[in-house]
């Protein structure tokens, strides 16, 4: 609608200017003088009437006097007067005047769809996608990008002594190591250590090998893109694309894997994928349905995709 009221408002001011220039009254001469015409039939009448001996000489000639005066100064006003040519309003210039608002409105839209982007620079295609590679390609690794957030040095020491401490109990017995693991992974989340229980997982996740459970690769991306405030990593799109070879129907990768395309300008992509959940899963109450109804939006409109 963003778009559309704005180009309705201009495409009627066009048309509007437009349907006045059909309308417009143009400055132009008289094809006769009506007057003349009606003084040489008042002639011809005054010489019927004498030829018929209604009216002497005598008056003929005063009468044909007095129109020849006449006639003198209807054509001298004749020459000094502009008639204005007034075009009718007819059907046809109504519905000309429709088509052309019509027209105006429909083809900047479809002009904007096809070339357009609000907020963007003229590219073609091919130049965006060299962009958002480039993009891909420069992005911070999950560690690099976190030293941007914030100093997190106390809780990168406390999963050093951490891991150390446990590394002693898998000694004995492994079972209770990946029991305490997790309990210092809830521990650390309710204490608001976000990056520490981050961590503690990628620990967990890489103990358990090729026996990790779905359900604990899709936390441990949550936990890397939470803890990042939402930047999707090179390593959490690795996790994304490891969950999705298990499971292509994944909601929650699938989320991610759109909002990492959304940062890399790609938002084209991540309406697709949106787009998608919210068509199977439109009815879903969620929060992640929730975030992707409130923000799909904006992300049609930088795809240059009209929702309405």
């Amino acid at each position: 609608m963003e778009i559309w009221l704005p180009g309705i408002i201009l495409s009627a001011i066009a048309s509007g200017i437009i349907v006045l220039i059909l309308f417009k009254q143009r400055p132009g001469k008289a094809e006769g003088n009506l007057e003349l015409q009606v003084y040489a039939r008042q002639l011809d009448e005054l010489e019927q009437m004498h030829r018929e001996e209604l009216i002497p000489s005598g008056e003929l000639s005063q009468a044909k006097s007095e129109l020849g005066r006449k006639i003198l100064n209807s054509d001298k006003q004749f020459q000094n007067t502009k008639i204005t040519d007034v075009r009718q309003f007819d059907r046809r210039t109504f519905f000309l005047s429709i088509i052309i608002f019509f027209s105006l409105m429909i083809g900047s839209q479809l002009i904007h769809n096809f070339l357009g982007n609000p907020g963007y620079g003229d590219q073609p295609i091919n130049k965006r996608i060299e962009v958002s590679l480039t993009l891909k390609e420069s992005r911070l690794s999950q560690s690099d990008y976190i030293k941007t957030l914030g100093n997190f040095e106390d809780e990168e020491r406390e999963f050093i002594d951490t891991i150390e401490r446990l590394n002693q109990v898998k000694s004995q017995n492994e079972e209770d190591y990946q029991d305490l693991i997790r309990i210092f992974i809830q521990t650390s989340l309710a204490e608001g250590k976000v990056h520490l229980a981050t961590l503690l997982y990628n620990q967990l996740i890489s103990y358990m090998g090729e026996g990790v459970s779905l359900d604990d690769l899709v936390t441990q991306v949550e936990l890397m893109i939470y803890s990042s405030q939402l930047y999707v990593s090179p390593e959490a799109e690795l996790a994304i694309l490891a969950i999705l070879e298990r499971d292509p129907t994944n909601v929650n990768a699938r989320f991610y894997l759109g909002l990492m395309y959304e940062q890399v300008a790609r938002p084209d992509l991540t309406f697709e994928i949106w787009n998608d959940i919210l068509v199977a899963n439109n009815n879903v109450d969620s929060p992640l349905i929730d975030y992707i109804k409130s923000h799909i939006g904006k992300v049609a409109q930088k795809a240059g995709i009209n929702l309405f």
